[in-house]
C-alpha cells in the first residue's frame, strides 16, 4: 500500500516574529556590552516576553542582555537569543566581537613583613 501525502504551503502556519534583527555588536575586554532588549521587539513590550540566551556568551538580567568579557576573551562569538510570550517564541542570532585591550600591568607579591626603618628590595625582573 502506498500513501501519498501532499502538503500545501497554505496549510503551514507561519512562525511568529517577535524580535527584530540584532546587528553585530562590539565590546572591548574589561567593559560591558549592554543591550536593551525592548529596542528589538517588533510589537508589544518587554514585560510580556521571557528572554533567554540559548547559545553563546552573556546573560539576561531583566530586559537587558549583558556580556562583560575578561581580559583573555578577545575574539568573535555567536549568541542565540530567544524571546517567548507563552504561546509564541522567536530567536535571533548575532555576532559579538571582543576587542583586545592591554590592561595595566599588575604584580602579586606574597606575604612580606618589614619593620619600621628597614629597607626591602624586590626583584621585578622575573
Amino acid at each position: 500500500m502506498l500513501i501519498v501525502l501532499l502538503v500545501s504551503s497554505s496549510c503551514l502556519v507561519p512562525r511568529a516574529r517577535l524580535l527584530k534583527q540584532i546587528d553585530p555588536q562590539v565590546v572591548t575586554e574589561g567593559e560591558t556590552l549592554e543591550l536593551l532588549l525592548a529596542s528589538y521587539i517588533l510589537s508589544g513590550n518587554a514585560e510580556d516576553l521571557n528572554f533567554q540566551v540559548l547559545e553563546g556568551v552573556g546573560e539576561i538580567k531583566g530586559s537587558y542582555y549583558l556580556y562583560a568579557p575578561g581580559y583573555d576573551e578577545a575574539g568573535e562569538y555567536w549568541v542565540k537569543l530567544q524571546a517567548s510570550n507563552g504561546s509564541d517564541s522567536d530567536f535571533r542570532r548575532f555576532k559579538v566581537t571582543v576587542v583586545d585591550n592591554n590592561r595595566a600591568p599588575s604584580i602579586e607579591i606574597g606575604d612580606l613583613q618589614i619593620s619600621v626603618g628597614e629597607e626591602m628590595t624586590i626583584d621585578l625582573s622575573e
